[in-house]
């Protein structure tokens, strides 16, 4: 087969990925133990400062752990499809030079997506709300973008996966990388609904209770949309997708753990979102169990 030098693209641009994405990690790190230069203060004081009444528990961060962790598993199979694959992949190359389910533009995007949560770190712990708020509302589009491009090529090529025995690679791509991606996707969504309300209350000085329901209402609109959109439009590319309602989930349990019980609202919407969460769990079994 003839060698094509413009397949390297897709192992570079996986090793910088990985590059970024520890560059993410060291600057999380220091938004959450500051240096006094490159941060002013820390994230979790940030959010104190910035005290809204509906902010979750302090364990709500371990999610970070969580997500960051998910990030680096797919970057690793990644790469391990670089460094383990030698069989034949599409059109006669080598899998790991074109593997075809992982478009280059995904990878692209990631590294963007790290030079932003980056920016967004240091620009919440210089107390930089309103920026930091901007910014957040460019890097969640483009994260679903990213999930969207992604979920379109795996539905593309699963076919001629499953034809060279390569079903495995569905999975992971399925579990690794787009449940990864959607945790990540999440996450930002989450705290641009929080960055959102501080904004307001402290900016355009909103009154409190009247944030607090904004916000909440925020979440329900959120996940009742991607509910709709997931059930009846994209289930054929969203079906394995759980994480979105697992993390509400969590985050309105952080939320709850952390307020007056006389907050009915908080507790209902908490219901409303474990409820939603059972309903996607059974339709995805049923499913599931009828396509095979």
């Amino acid at each position: 087969m003839p060698y094509h030098a413009s397949l390297i693209v897709f192992p570079a641009l996986n090793i910088t990925a990985l590059i970024f994405m520890i560059g993410t990690y060291v600057v999380i790190g220091l938004g959450f133990f500051p240096d006094g230069r490159l941060m002013q203060d820390s994230i979790t004081n940030v959010f104190a400062t910035y005290k809204l009444q509906i902010e979750p528990s302090e364990w709500v961060f371990v999610l970070w752990i969580l997500i960051y962790t998910y990030q680096l598993l797919w970057i690793m199979y990644t790469l391990g499809t670089i460094l383990c694959s030698t069989g034949s992949g599409f059109r006669g190359f080598p899998s790991y030079m074109d593997p075809q389910h992982i478009p280059n533009t995904v990878v692209y995007a990631s590294i963007v997506c790290s030079v932003l949560n980056s920016l967004w770190v240091v620009l919440f712990s210089h107390h930089m709300i309103v920026s930091a708020c901007v910014l957040l509302f460019i890097t969640t589009p483009l994260q679903y973008l990213m999930i969207g491009t992604q979920l379109v090529s795996l539905s593309k090529a699963t076919p001629e996966l499953e034809s060279v025995d390569r079903s495995l690679d569905v999975w992971v791509t399925r579990i690794c990388m787009i449940e990864g991606m959607s945790l990540m996707a999440t996450l930002s969504t989450t705290t641009t609904f929080f960055n959102f309300g501080m904004v307001y209350r402290y900016t355009l000085h909103l009154d409190p209770m009247a944030t607090a329901i904004l916000v909440q209402l925020m979440f329900l609109i959120g996940l009742l949309t991607w509910f709709v959109l997931d059930i009846k439009i994209m289930d054929k590319f969203t079906r394995y997708i759980v994480s979105p309602y697992i993390v509400t989930c969590l985050v309105q349990l952080a939320i709850v753990t952390n307020i007056p019980v006389t907050q009915a609202l908080s507790y209902g919407l908490l219901s409303v979102y474990v409820f939603m969460t059972l309903i996607k769990c059974s339709i995805l079994v049923h499913r599931h169990r009828n396509s095979e």
